[in-house]
């Protein structure tokens, strides 16, 4: 998300939703929620088309039992 904004280091788009969907790949909770908003928000969102269904693949994915949620560290 710090790439996205760049706060802290240098503004890289491209480079942050390439953190943000190997996170959600990786089956972490914020990812897969970012992900699964950016595919059901307006179309171009951070570079995703609008996409329901892909909305709800990874929103699904929040389900699974070995999804790491916030309180898991």
């Amino acid at each position: 998300m710090n790439l996205l904004g760049g706060r802290g280091l240098p503004k890289d788009g491209a480079l942050g939703i390439t953190y943000i969907r190997k996170a959600a790949e990786n089956k972490y909770e914020g990812s897969l929620k970012f992900i699964a908003d950016a595919y059901e928000g307006e179309e171009g969102k951070f570079g995703f088309q609008k996409d329901p269904q892909m909305a709800t693949f990874w929103r699904e994915k929040l389900q699974d039992d070995d999804v790491f949620h916030y309180w898991d560290r």
